[in-house]
């Protein structure tokens, strides 16, 4: 392909002659397109970059496009640094770009999906006849006709107002028209033919576009005609339209009616008059947006807030109640505060949790409560859970049990080739090829959980996991149950193990890498094998 060839930094004599508008170099078009040899600033992915050009990123854009660049020093950035051809401001560098529901912009709004200050998000943030593209508000022309638009730009009678196309004949040989910008097109009929750009092939369109479906986009994106482009809405987000509750959809890309409410809708749920509110969001620690839907890693701990919550008056709550009301199998860690505003959860388990919010003002209960939405899994390629119970134990208090993780040099209970509570962290092998195994989560309060997780095993080795009754403390029997994931997927669990007494080895079996196949051991003993 001649691809390449078609993005130019100046246009010719002849071509210029031939058109009275459009684009003769790069500095003739805005920042973020450049000029192709049909006299058009097109949007071009970075990939497609020619000597001389920039990849220029926005938030919109996080992917970036060809562009001239923007500066060459640092006087020219109003205060920022040039980085790369690009200006960018100090305090996007320093994280007070950073906003959330409890943190407004200073200037602007705060871009539900992307969690920064900015411009606009929608439209509807613009005042006049502007537009929001690129979460920047852009003064448009009013229009019956093309003939009311400058000589680059055509009227979208539609829309009402003057856009750079409508269609694809308006981006010249070279263009494509997405959401009323030009693009430039790489012709396809294989994902071969866009590899190299690293793009994908939409073979319907016969060109190479950045994306086919959601899934091809980074986190809070979404595809539209090819690109993806920020989240308008977080996923499952809910807000009120009047008495309509709106839910954003699976796809980020804008709300859904929903249902109805009776008396009144009031930040995305149905509520009677009468009775306080109650509003329950939550964030992972060290993160910034709070949302009633979280995804997070196991190990994680989840902040949670019930100050959004309102009494009838609509001032403060007088008292807050916590609870989690669903949680995943093996899971026993408790709320820092059942009571607070704030409390904290430890996710000490893979799978979903539920916390319910339900809130006082005097003794008038909320007519509603309000959940939080949990979902825990890991990022390790092997992961070991130990969970147990004693039955003698009538407090759910009682005997001491401890996971254990063998390579396959090394001896039981031993340095340094077996993980256990003595040894938490384990490096085996040289860089670049470190295999680390740690013991994440110790307990000897006689419930669990124990988890030891193992990142970039090595591979044609055989890994064995053990269970050793370390202290029944008087309570005889305990029954134990291993759960072994790997690369996030439950892999086997073996429940309900019965050790008899302290001092006895559950030999449980062994994981070969890679594959992850599980070989059966499930033996036990007096003391650990070998010694």
């Amino acid at each position: 392909m001649s691809t390449m060839l078609l993005i130019v930094s100046a246009c010719g004599p002849e071509r210029r002659a031939k058109s009275r508008a459009g684009c003769s170099v790069d500095a003739d078009c805005a920042l973020g397109t450049v000029c192709s040899v049909d006299r058009k600033c097109l949007v071009a992915a970075c990939e497609l970059c020619a000597d001389g050009q920039i990849c220029y990123r926005t938030t919109a854009r996080p992917a970036g496009s060809c562009s001239k660049p923007e500066c060459s020093t640092k006087s020219q950035c109003g205060g920022g640094e040039c980085i790369e051809g690009q200006c960018q401001d100090a305090s996007t560098n320093n994280g007070q770009n950073v906003c959330d529901t409890d943190t407004p912009c200073a200037q602007g709004v705060c871009h539900p999906s992307l969690g920064e200050c900015v411009q606009c998000a929608t439209s509807t943030d613009c005042s006049g006849s502007a537009q929001c593209i690129d979460t920047r508000c852009v003064q448009t022309v009013a229009c019956i006709n093309s003939l009311d638009c400058a000589l680059d730009q055509v009227c979208d009678p539609g829309a009402g107002h003057c856009v750079d196309c409508v269609d694809n004949e308006d981006c010249g040989a070279d263009g494509v028209c997405r959401a009323n910008q030009c693009h430039l097109s790489v012709t396809c009929a294989s994902d071969l033919e866009c590899k190299d750009f690293g793009l994908l092939c939409d073979r319907s369109a016969g060109e190479c576009v950045q994306c086919l479906q959601h899934v091809d986009c980074p986190q809070a994106n979404h595809c539209a005609a090819g690109q993806c482009v920020p989240d308008v809405c977080s996923p499952g987000q809910s807000r009120c339209e009047g008495k309509t509750i709106q839910t954003c959809n699976s796809a980020g890309d804008g709300y859904s009616n929903g249902q109805t409410c009776s008396e009144q809708c009031v930040q995305g749920s149905c509520q009677q008059a009468g009775c306080p509110l109650a509003v329950a969001e939550g964030r992972v620690v060290g993160t910034t947006s709070y949302s009633r839907q979280i995804a997070a890693l196991l190990n994680d701990i989840v902040e949670l807030s019930g100050t959004k919550s309102r009494d009838i008056a609509n001032g403060q709550m007088h008292r807050y109640e916590w609870s989690v009301i669903g949680r995943p199998v093996g899971s026993n860690s408790s709320l820092t505060s059942h009571t607070s505003a704030n409390p904290r959860l430890l996710l000490d388990a893979i799978g979903s949790y539920q916390i319910e919010l339900v809130v006082y003002d005097d003794e008038i209960q909320s007519c509603e409560s309000s959940i939080v939405h949990v979902t825990v899994s890991s990022d390790n390629e092997i992961l070991v859970q130990l969970v147990w119970t004693t039955p003698a134990s009538s407090t759910g208090v009682g005997a001491d049990l401890d996971l254990h993780y063998l390579h396959p040099i090394g001896k039981w209970n031993t340095e340094p080739h077996s993980v256990y509570w003595k040894y938490r962290l384990a490096t085996w092998g040289v860089e670049p090829n470190l295999s680390v195994a740690s013991l994440d989560i110790d307990s000897v309060d006689g419930r669990g959980p124990e988890v030891i997780s193992h990142t970039n095993p090595a591979p044609n080795l055989t890994y064995a996991v053990g269970v050793h009754y370390y202290d029944a403390k008087g309570f005889g029997l305990s029954n134990a149950t291993v759960r072994i994931f790997v690369n996030g997927v439950l892999l086997i669990e073996i429940a309900d193990r019965q050790l008899p007494s302290t001092g006895t080895f559950w030999y449980v079996g062994a994981i070969q890498w890679p594959g992850g196949n599980f070989v059966n051991r499930d033996t036990l003993q007096e003391g650990f094998p070998g010694q």
